[in-house]
């Protein structure tokens, strides 16, 4: 008995029908418009597919005994390479982590120009370090600025001295060390080192300073040596208000104890040793510019009595007539009183004490009227 045909058994027929539609799908086109290359590719792509689909709808197996399979092939996109070069946010970014703001970058090819302001020197060596530092940087142009400091109004310097009989005591400000060492030194002239309290500052930036003596004393000759220190000074901006309680005529006679004012012999002529001691006394009426003195001139009790009168009273004129070259501008008046007012009894002899008593005798003294 003969097998039943089986349903995947076709005719030659169909067969044939199956071929006609093969060519005509061959020759369908794929695209409305152009790329008619590109059409036909898939043309054949799809016919491929066709006839796969027919081997295995109609129980082929393809052609020989190998199983023909299709893959898909994901093709990536395309894109552009990435470009390395210089990267001015990252550098601005870079500067502004390290604390400095608002520099503006510029760059021209591998070379970068800075520009802005930074607080000083360090901070600019900084920056162009920073800068130099970053990838693709060959060279850094320097166009920064130094942040100028706001000007600060500084005083005047203003230094004062505070003088008594016991000590001084300097203080306020000065516009320098050598202005300080100045000050220094005008109270070295007049007091020892332990009299000397310093407590001044430098002013730095003052362009001037003004002085000013302050103070009391009762030694005519130490306020003398702090006043003729000053003096020396030359500082234009000097304030004396130093006051001495002192009496100029007893200031004076103090120092004639040490110092007499020495005569040529029976004579009024100033003997030059005796200069220093005008020069002191002229020094003391100076300070009591307002006073009236009176300049007294003595002798011993040798000789008669008439010329002894005269020689004082010439003596005491020639006293007045040296400070007067002296500079004194007192009111001074010169008296002889001979030998009516002895310190000492002078009795005629040449006993040691005698001839002391004598010289002690033999002087001037100054009165304040």
């Amino acid at each position: 008995m003969a097998a039943p045909q089986s349903a995947t058994h076709q005719s030659d027929e169909d067969l044939e029908r199956q071929k006609q539609r093969r060519r005509a799908a061959m020759a369908t086109p794929v695209a409305d418009e152009g790329d008619v290359a590109f059409g036909g590719m898939v043309g054949i792509a799809v016919l491929a597919a066709i006839i796969t689909a027919s081997f295995a709808f109609f129980g082929f197996g393809g052609f020989g005994s190998e199983t023909v399979e299709v893959a898909t092939v994901v093709v990536p996109p395309v894109t552009e390479p990435a470009q390395e070069g210089l990267d001015l946010p990252a550098i601005l970014s870079t500067l502004n982590d390290a604390g400095f703001e608002g520099i503006e970058l510029s760059a021209s090819d591998d070379v970068v120009t800075a520009r802005g302001v930074v607080a000083d020197e360090p901070s600019r060596a900084e920056v162009l370090a920073l800068i130099g530092s970053q990838p693709f940087v060959v060279d850094v142009i320097d166009e920064l600025s130094i942040e100028q400091p706001d000007e600060v109004a500084v005083g005047v310097a203003a230094a004062v001295l505070d003088a008594n009989d016991d000590g001084i005591v300097l203080q306020g400000t000065v516009p320098s060390e050598q202005a300080a060492d100045d000050l220094r030194a005008i109270a070295a002239q007049a007091y020892d080192t332990d009299q000397i309290t310093d407590r001044l500052e430098i002013l730095e930036g003052a362009e001037s300073a003004t002085i000013t003596l302050n103070g009391t004393l009762t030694d005519v000759a130490l306020g003398g040596a702090l006043e003729g220190a000053l003096g020396e000074l030359g500082a234009a901006d000097v304030t004396n208000n130093l006051v001495i309680e002192a009496d100029a005529s007893e200031a004076i006679n103090d120092v004639l104890e040490l110092e007499p004012i020495l005569f040529q012999s029976g004579t009024a002529i100033i003997l030059p040793e005796s200069q220093s001691t005008l020069e002191e006394a002229a020094a003391i009426l100076k300070q009591f510019p307002d006073s009236n003195v009176e300049i007294g001139g003595h002798t011993d009790s040798l000789g008669p009595e008439g010329p002894n009168q005269a020689l004082s009273e010439n003596r005491a004129q020639a006293v007045l007539a040296a400070l007067r070259d002296l500079g004194v501008t007192n009111q001074l008046s010169a008296v002889g009183y001979g030998e009516s007012q002895l310190k000492i009894p002078d009795d005629k002899g040449d006993t040691p004490d005698k001839i002391a008593a004598r010289q002690t005798n033999r002087r001037i003294e100054f009165r304040t009227l």
